[in-house]
């Protein structure tokens, strides 16, 4: 990969992740049909009765969306580490 390459496809996929908007409203049918296959594990479901269905979302917006609904968790302090008074030299 020539140098430089990996940023711009990183700069590229965070304006993605922070505003798939941007894409959809081209118009553009391929752009469109992009985001759909970025932003969701499957298919939209629909039904005549019920409408359209709650569709898997992939990982990255499944971790977003843990950030905006409030459900990240800081590690505690105790526990996750040995502790270092039980260390004899």
């Amino acid at each position: 990969m020539p140098p430089g390459r990996f940023e711009e496809f990183i700069e590229l996929s965070m304006k993605f992740l922070a505003n798939p908007w941007n894409l959809w409203r081209s118009g553009r049918f391929m752009l469109q049909r992009t985001v759909l296959r970025l932003a969701f594990s499957e298919r939209i479901a629909y039904s005549r009765e019920t409408g359209l269905g709650t569709p898997k979302t992939t990982l990255p917006f499944k971790v977003l969306g843990g950030f905006r609904e409030g459900n990240a968790m800081m590690v505690e302090p105790k526990g996750v580490e040995p502790s270092t008074s039980r260390v004899r030299f």
